[in-house]
């Protein structure tokens, strides 16, 4: 009797009695560096993982540079450390993914702290039983789906877009954006000077001319000439975009925007604060030109889209 009611109210842990017992989850992240922000979102994972009550990992892929700066990391329980060679986000979360043996995967920012109700939302995507990927202030898959789709590729930047991209064509978003989540695409061309960052960026949203003059004339941005030049390197490189008919920047956002039409946050449990999705000015001009989708529905989301 105690536990139905707990579970009615949203108390106490009533996870383990609704999931099966052998279902695992790998929360998995890429940390550049040791900071204080860090430790603090790992320390937050590690509190979702034990209300959840389930076998959890937490897996830190790093540069080989900062393994020895981020080991205090490992006195958190649950932590492996995985040093990678070079500086390439996407292959930091590939590596992860290979050390993991989980049935889900969550991916988190290292920089966020995460509230323990973060539980509640993951309980109720694995209650779900769906392809579809989760894409809040984290992204959450079966690792079945996300082997089906491809997996991560060794971008140094724009590897969300990359990945997320063939998600939504191949199973959709279930989409829940929080206030301070920005959308990964054009408003995140990367502060890092490295034209490397630059061209991956490029691939992973397979952008075109068009679309990095578009970026050119964008806050914020690195430079007409770094673009035009990262432009050229992404069109020589071997690895080459994935394409369909539309970039996946666009690809991304229109399944963004169809889950929450479709109110599909309202299905998890824990999604207590109502949906804000932040685009800039220069993107809404942009989606206005280049989306049907958001020109059909941006009415519809007035109140959940943010403009600044």
């Amino acid at each position: 009797m105690k536990d139905a009611l707990e579970a009615l109210l949203g108390t106490g842990n009533y996870l383990d009695s609704i999931i099966p017992a052998d279902i695992t989850i790998s929360f998995i992240c890429y940390l550049e560096d040791m900071s204080r922000e860090a430790i603090r979102s790992v320390k937050s994972i590690q509190e979702i993982g034990e209300e959840l009550g389930l076998r959890y990992e937490i897996i830190i892929a790093t540069p080989e540079a900062s393994a020895a700066r981020i080991r205090p990391l490992n006195k958190i329980e649950c932590v492996t450390i995985v040093p990678i060679e070079g500086r390439a986000s996407g292959k930091g979360k590939r590596v992860g993914t290979q050390k993991s043996r989980s049935k889900y995967l969550v991916f988190f920012d290292p920089a966020t702290a995460y509230p323990v109700s973060v539980a509640d939302i993951i309980h109720s995507y694995i209650i779900m039983d769906t392809k579809k990927m989760l894409l809040s202030s984290f992204a959450m898959m079966p690792s079945e789906a996300l082997r089906e789709v491809g997996g991560w590729r060794d971008l140094v930047s724009g590897e969300d877009s990359d990945l997320f991209s063939r998600f939504a064509v191949a199973y959709g978003i279930i989409a829940y954006p929080l206030v301070g989540m920005r959308p990964y695409g054009l408003s995140l061309v990367p502060r890092d000077r490295r034209i490397a960052a630059l061209r991956d960026f490029i691939t992973g949203l397979n952008l075109s001319a068009s679309d990095v003059r578009t970026l050119s004339r964008m806050r914020h941005n690195p430079g007409r000439f770094r673009l035009g030049v990262a432009y050229l390197l992404s069109r020589m490189r071997l690895v080459k975009p994935y394409r369909f008919d539309r970039n996946n920047y666009i690809v991304v956002m229109e399944s963004v925007f169809e889950s929450l039409v479709l109110r599909d946050y309202e299905k998890l449990r824990g999604a207590v604060l109502p949906p804000r999705l932040v685009l800039r000015n220069e993107e809404v001009s942009y989606l206005k030109k280049k989306s049907k989708v958001f020109n059909d529905v941006h009415e519809t989301l007035e109140k959940i889209i943010e403009v600044e």
